[in-house]
């Protein structure tokens, strides 16, 4: 202890020298442990993603051959862009009366509406008023469901009729309904 006492300033170079690697120790530890904590969480938050990837890779045929179908198939509900507005406007019209006065309708107005083109597509619309009983207004829903290219039934106003005398026996409810329709043409 005396030594100590008498030899104040080389205890202490002495300690500071035996702190400084104790010290340089202590932080190199800490600073490795903090970086593999790091890399730990980079890895885990990367492993999702490389999961996707790879499976992405695995059903990349799978997704090919759905492309095609994609885009096969909109040819089938889209017009195309090589044919006139007033010849697709014509024959839809004739189709849509044809399909409701086969579903048991009778169609009092059909009126095509100006074209308007809206992204990548020309909008063809059609103005359908039709009479008949809900049966056949049923019927006629389901044709224009089943029409390729697809029509799209915008809207749909349906009223009831009334009776054009109070005695009659075999009376059966019909409806007027007022079609806003819309097919699409694909825009080159």
């Amino acid at each position: 202890m005396k030594w100590f006492r008498l030899h104040r300033k080389d205890v202490l170079v002495i300690s500071l020298t035996l702190l400084l690697p104790v010290y340089a120790f202590i932080y190199l530890a800490t600073s490795l442990a903090q970086h593999s904590l790091e890399s730990r969480d980079e890895i885990a938050k990367i492993t999702p993603r490389i999961s996707r990837l790879l499976g992405l890779i695995a059903s990349e045929q799978k997704m090919q051959e759905s492309l095609l179908i994609v885009s096969d198939g909109s040819k089938s509900l889209t017009y195309p862009s090589t044919e006139e507005e007033s010849v697709i406007s014509a024959t839809l019209q004739a189709e849509l009366r044809r399909i409701m006065t086969e579903a048991g309708l009778t169609v009092s107005n059909s009126q095509v509406q100006k074209m308007r083109r809206e992204g990548r597509f020309d909008y063809i619309g059609l103005n359908v008023t039709a009479l008949g009983t809900i049966q056949a207004l049923d019927l006629a829903l389901a044709g224009l469901e089943s029409y390729r290219p697809l029509v799209l039934i915008e809207s749909l106003n349906v009223y009831p009729n009334r009776k054009n005398n109070a005695a009659q026996t075999n009376y059966r409810q019909t409806v007027t309904a007022r079609f806003k329709l819309t097919s699409l043409r694909v825009v080159q």
